[in-house]
């Protein structure tokens, strides 16, 4: 492989060749050279002796400026190449799926010279534009006045034929003619997407051909299908990179999870099956409506706190009753497969067969079924192991990240347990560069009051402290540098836009600030936010993670906000179901341990309730790690931080410049007892780990945002008493 890593080589393909990712691509090649792990003899949990088979793992950790994805490539061509074996990798997001794309057809072409393996993307249902639906809105539009566009767009689903490449059909290639969707009011791109139950015979060929191909490029939750589920999706892989292998949890929960609004779910079943010979909408509308309100009227009562489903029998018999009478008869009218199965999920719900929760929004108390999985990092294990005489579906597998380790120690030790491994990986390895772009920080006023007026992170007792609006308001003009404000929820945003008069629920451009709302998905706001000039500030919770945000070779934005720390909300009724079963998983594995004559460590509820906070800070700093990561994408680039959460922790090492500050403010004493403060939270107090260690001496020269809109450097303070004291 290292005939293949040499500066001419490198430099012919437009690239520079970097020390760590030379690195990168050894650790790989060693995953890949290995020998695969004997079976081993276990004992089920009945008793009955099985062969287990385990995959091979390795996990790397490589930070931006690595080179990660040519680093994983090279090796894992020359793999495929070599021992005529079928590779995969799978990424999370679309950007990266194409980016990944890209590189590969380069390193086969430039770093091969001329490597010519097969290479298919498997895609999901909702990227293909479905002919049939075109042809019912081109009906149902005719004699409507329609810009060009729709006749380029009906033109260009009329040119397919046996020969189109199923790529061609999908909305990815009507995107390389025109950036979006023609206009319409009240179509957009799901209208015409593919069904669930639909035939197509590009979708169903380009999945043929991702089951053969030589390397196939795919997402986390086709992965999961495969490999997790067992179904073989994408045919025999004997190697497979895992990039952005931080969101594969993610991918599992949004496979088992469902949040379910039934007036949504019915609004947006009209969107997909229009013709009234295929969805009786009023029918189905008056059912979800009167469980809406059935819904509505219970949580007045219940002071819209979170229930659980299975208590309805006992608790309200009456409502329970006519739930079921609704959902039974709400269940037949759909004609979708998936939504049959989601609300099939919610009526066993109530005999106790699924976890069901009944839960309300923050603000508006919106009813809706929750239904969640306690622990998808088992989910995720099922793709490592196989038992009996079953096959392993992913013999090597190679998770890469730039997030993986753990935030608070910054190590790997125990990275396999939250990917559900119980065994420890193969290999581990750490890479951050040491240069790479340049950062600096912009610190909060800790007198501003808290984000939320009762402190914590309870959805059912959310309520926006007025002063933190502002405050983060005024952020965004204290100059004409582009700011892209990430921020955790879309209510957030809600409140900005309230505050201005703005309506909420539909994406806004206002003095210049783009006000992101759920109705536009992450995809098509990153083309808003690249082609439209009048954009200087983006308001989002959407591109934590996952874009890379360019204008002219440079980062869109000249500074990154961070409203809060994303630490992630939490349901009180779903907190107390996880410690009932971590003690009951605990008192099952404390059992077996007797049994084998070992001693059980037994943990406390309250251990149990402090692991659970730790936890969430984790999940927090991780993702403030990838939302600090949007502005350096590039060497060359550079990036102004500024943290708007009160709350944290100030940083020790700005603490002299803060008094410097303080002894020119009338009120400096309470700046200075202020940043004094230690947060309660894990993650407000250990939010500098999420800087990347290159960038992290910074915060002791970094400028200050006070309360009244100003800001303020503490090294030019802290120089100007120096000079007053030589």
């Amino acid at each position: 492989m290292s005939k293949l890593f040499t500066l001419d080589r490198f430099a012919g393909a437009g690239l520079r060749l970097r020390s760590l990712q030379i690195r990168v691509a050894q650790d790989v090649d060693h995953c890949l050279a290995e020998p695969l792990p004997e079976p081993e003899a276990i004992t089920s949990r009945d008793g009955e002796a099985l062969s287990c088979r385990r995959s091979l793992c390795g996990f790397i950790e490589a930070g931006t400026g690595v080179g990660k994805t040519i680093g994983y490539l090279v090796p894992l061509l020359e793999y495929a190449s070599q021992h005529k074996k079928r590779v995969g990798i799978s990424t999370y997001t679309r950007f990266q799926q194409r980016q990944v794309a890209k590189d590969l057809a380069l390193v086969q072409q430039r770093i091969f010279d001329g490597l010519d393996l097969q290479v298919a993307i498997r895609l999901g249902r909702q990227n293909f534009v479905s002919r049939e639906r075109v042809a019912f809105w081109r009906e149902r539009l005719k004699g409507t006045d329609l810009p060009k566009a729709w006749e380029d767009f009906f033109a260009w689903v009329d040119r397919w034929d046996e020969s189109t490449d199923p790529l061609d059909t999908t909305f990815l290639a009507w995107r390389e003619i025109y950036p979006d969707m023609p206009e319409f009011s009240g179509l957009a791109e799901e209208d015409f997407a593919l069904r669930e139950d639909e035939p197509h015979a590009w979708y169903e060929a380009h999945a043929k051909a991702a089951q053969s191909a030589d390397v196939v490029i795919t997402n986390h939750a086709t992965l999961l299908i495969h490999g997790a589920l067992k179904t073989g999706l994408l045919g025999d892989l004997d190697a497979v990179v895992v990039d952005e292998a931080d969101r594969l949890i993610s991918a599992a929960q949004s496979l088992l999870s469902r949040r379910l609004r039934a007036s949504l779910v019915v609004r947006d079943l009209r969107r997909q099956y229009p013709d009234p010979r295929e969805f009786d909408f009023a029918e189905a509308r008056q059912e979800a409506d009167a469980i809406q309100d059935l819904l509505r009227d219970l949580g007045e009562t219940l002071e819209y706190r979170d229930t659980l489903l299975s208590d309805w029998p006992a608790r309200f018999p009456e409502e329970n009753a006519a739930l079921r009478g609704h959902l039974e008869r709400l269940v037949p009218l759909l004609p979708s497969p998936s939504a049959r199965r989601d609300f099939q999920r919610v009526l066993a719900g109530l005999d106790g067969g699924e976890t069901v929760d009944v839960v309300y929004s923050p603000i508006r108390h919106l009813p809706a079924f929750h239904i969640d999985d306690l622990e998808p990092e088992r989910f995720v294990g099922k793709l490592f192991v196989a038992f009996g005489e079953d096959e392993v579906f992913l013999p090597r597998v190679v998770l890469v990240s730039a997030t993986l380790s753990d935030p608070m120690t910054e190590k790997l030790d125990f990275v396999h347990q939250t990917f559900g491994l119980f065994r420890r990986p193969f290999l581990t390895s750490r890479y951050e560069p040491d240069r790479f772009g340049s950062m600096t920080f912009v610190l909060p006023d800790p007198r501003v009051g808290a984000p939320f007026l009762v402190d914590d992170e309870d959805l059912s007792e959310r309520m926006w402290n007025p002063e933190w609006l502002a405050y983060v308001e005024n952020a965004l003009g204290i100059d004409d540098h582009r700011k892209l404000l990430l921020t955790p929820s879309f209510e957030d945003i809600a409140r900005w836009m309230e505050r201005r008069g703005l309506e909420v629920g539909k994406t806004r451009l206002h003095e210049g600030i783009l006000y992101h709302q759920s109705d536009v998905p992450g995809a098509k706001l990153v083309q808003r936010i690249e082609q439209d000039p009048d954009v200087r500030v983006v308001i989002t919770p959407s591109l934590w993670e996952g874009v890379n945000l360019r204008l002219d070779g440079k980062p869109w934005m000249q500074d990154v906000l961070i409203a809060r720390v994303p630490i992630p909300p939490y349901s009180p009724l779903l907190q107390e179901r996880k410690i009932a079963w971590r003690l009951a998983r605990q008192a099952e594995q404390a059992r077996k341990k007797r049994e084998r004559g070992e001693k059980a460590v037994w943990r406390t509820e309250e251990e149990l309730r402090a692991e659970l906070v730790w936890e969430s800070a984790k999940k927090a700093l991780r993702r403030l790690r990838q939302g600090l990561g949007r502005g350096i994408r590039d060497e060359r680039d550079t990036v102004r931080v500024w943290m708007l959460d009160p709350r944290v922790l100030f940083p020790t090492d700005a603490l002299n410049g803060l008094l410097f500050v303080a002894a020119g403010l009338e009120d400096g004493e309470d700046l200075v007892q202020a940043a004094e403060k230690i947060p309660v939270h894990p993650a407000l107090r250990r939010w500098s780990q999420s800087v990347p260690a290159r960038f992290r001496g910074q915060l002791s020269n970094a400028d200050i945002f006070l309360r009244d809109g100003t800001l303020s450097s503490l090294v030019e303070s802290e120089g100007a008493l120096l000079c007053t004291t030589c």
